[in-house]
């Protein structure tokens, strides 16, 4: 299973090299938003989430991943969102 949930963290970084991509967390759900696309994701969709190796990946009913890694936002903001994660899916 983590050498899968690997290859979908590289997937994700290959991704973001060519993409603008930010995420902004709300009290409904997350919202990612790139160059052309927005695209909201409420809480109730999110099945449940883990924390392998500083990153959070975060899944949904349709078993789709989110992943987002500490060396993305940083060690504070990291831990800051995993508590308002962990909080929203409990």
């Amino acid at each position: 299973m983590y050498e899968k949930l690997e290859n979908i963290k590289t997937g994700e970084i290959e991704t973001l090299e060519y993409e603008d991509l930010s995420w902004e967390f709300t009290e409904e759900g997350l919202i990612m938003r790139s160059l052309n696309t927005e695209r909201k994701l409420y809480w109730k969709d999110f099945t449940s989430y883990l924390i392998k190796e500083n990153n959070l990946f975060m899944f949904t009913k349709n078993y789709e991943p989110f992943i987002l890694g500490e060396i993305e936002i940083g060690k504070d903001n990291f831990k800051k969102l995993v508590d308002y994660v962990a909080e929203r899916l409990k």
